[in-house]
């Protein structure tokens, strides 16, 4: 297994001129798992906490099983530690989270005889090794998708656990205890939703009001939030958007106090909701056609940024969008939809804020060319200044251009960066777990 640090001269063959854009790359890390060439890697979470960047994701084998991975870096580039989950069972992470001195990452692991597990790694955040490893299995496919660490040391994981044949939302609270190796389970909220179909979490957040708010899809397929109390796991309110068809994919805790949460209601109906914490009552629901919420943050001016996709309805493509809306009221300040050239489907599944005022939203452009009779995507990260200007000339574009690339995450970090992770191919190579540092500010 190797990293790849890669200068910006030595991308100019994967990379468009750095002349026609206003950011600077200031490095590139290419991760190549056990076998390099014969796997597939891929990187799908990023943080960044005091001075260190953190991404989380999986590194195949010439097999081609999959292992829980995680890799730390400075801010130059260089990489501090690799962290592989060891066995011979496939496992991945989908989240990482950073806090009381370790890294948690959020995914699932697998036994022989128990399939999919829900699981959280605790890896050392300064060594990368492996403090403690918790899984929790319900006889069946069992995952956990996103991860918190909480103000009271603890962490918080959400994601689907199996009840009879449903999918079954669950959120987990976890203790660790990092002088003997254990994390026990401190409480587990199976939601055992009525309705026709499983529900889902896709995202959790520890609120500043010392509650948990989890999103997903209730399993009569709304637009779902749920608060519960952080010491007994116990629900509080749940806000349920009752069209059909709905799903709410990422919740914050805004800098005001209040809730927000994104997603889509009805059937490809762009959705951010703004709810009161003590009640879950909705304060405003921007809603509009066509097109899904992704992801969103909260700036530093106070207003909500919001990331995904937008539906052209002469074509049925897709564009990549980024919206702000006023965190008082509601409405929408300006909208950016961008047409990654082929005229099929571009799409954000990361949004940050800047230090400076920039938004910055990561995803993919597909482009025309064909591999396997599918058509491939571009790594891309599109920015602007937060009155909606370009802040880039152009959008970024990481990869090789005639492969399957794409940007999963992107974060803040300090002294003008901002670092997105995802996938990229390289000739001659399998799929390779990527890092950008764009120094932007």
């Amino acid at each position: 297994m190797q990293c790849r640090k890669t200068a910006i001269a030595a991308c100019a063959a994967f990379v468009l001129s750095a002349a026609s854009f206003a950011q600077t790359q200031k490095w590139v890390t290419t991760y190549e798992g056990p076998a390099p060439g014969q796997d597939a890697d891929e990187g799908r979470a990023v943080e960044y906490v005091d001075g260190s960047v953190y991404t989380a994701g999986y590194g195949g084998n010439a097999s081609g099983v999959r292992s829980m991975t995680a890799l730390s870096f400075t801010q130059e580039g260089t990489t501090r530690w690799t962290f592989v989950l060891a066995g011979s069972n496939f496992s991945e992470a989908y989240d990482v989270a950073v806090g009381g001195g370790n890294a948690y990452l959020a995914g699932f692991t697998t036994g022989s005889a128990t399939g999919k597990d829900f699981s959280v790694a605790t890896v050392d955040a300064a060594t990368g090794t492996l403090v403690s490893l918790f899984s929790y299995n319900s006889g069946s496919a069992d995952e956990a998708v996103a991860v918190a660490f909480g103000e009271d040391g603890d962490v918080y994981a959400c994601g689907q656990t199996t009840q009879g044949s449903m999918n079954q939302w669950t959120v987990m609270r976890l203790h660790v205890d990092v002088p003997t190796g254990q994390t026990t389970q401190v409480w587990s909220a199976p939601y055992i939703m009525s309705g026709i179909f499983g529900s889902y979490a896709y995202d959790i957040v520890y609120g500043g009001d010392n509650k948990i708010y989890t999103c997903g899809q209730n399993p009569n397929s709304e637009f779902t939030v749920v608060c519960l109390n952080k010491d007994t796991g116990s629900e509080i309110w749940r806000y349920e958007n009752p069209t059909f068809f709905g799903a709410a994919y990422s919740v914050i805790f805004g800098g005001d106090g209040k809730v927000y949460a994104c997603g889509h209601t009805q059937i490809g109906v762009f959705t951010v909701v703004k709810l009161d914490p003590p009640s879950g009552n909705q304060i405003w629901l921007f809603a509009e056609q066509y097109g899904l919420a992704r992801t969103l943050v909260y700036g530093n001016d106070t207003n909500i940024y919001v990331a995904g996709y937008d539906t052209q309805t002469s074509s049925g493509s897709t564009d990549l969008a980024v919206m702000k809306i006023d965190r008082l009221s509601g409405t929408k300040v300006w909208d950016r939809y961008v047409d990654g050239s082929s005229q099929i489907t571009d799409e954000a599944f990361s949004i940050a804020y800047g230090r400076d005022g920039g938004v910055y939203a990561a995803g993919y452009f597909q482009n025309p060319a064909i591999l396997g009779g599918n058509p491939q995507r571009d790594f891309v990260v599109v920015a602007y200044w937060n009155d909606g200007t370009p802040k880039w000339s152009s959008p970024y574009k990481y990869g090789d251009l005639n492969n399957s690339d794409t940007a999963n995450g992107i974060v803040r970090g300090q002294f003008g960066n901002v670092y997105a992770v995802g996938v990229s191919f390289q000739p001659g190579n399998a799929s390779d777990f990527t890092v950008v540092n764009l120094g932007t500010e």
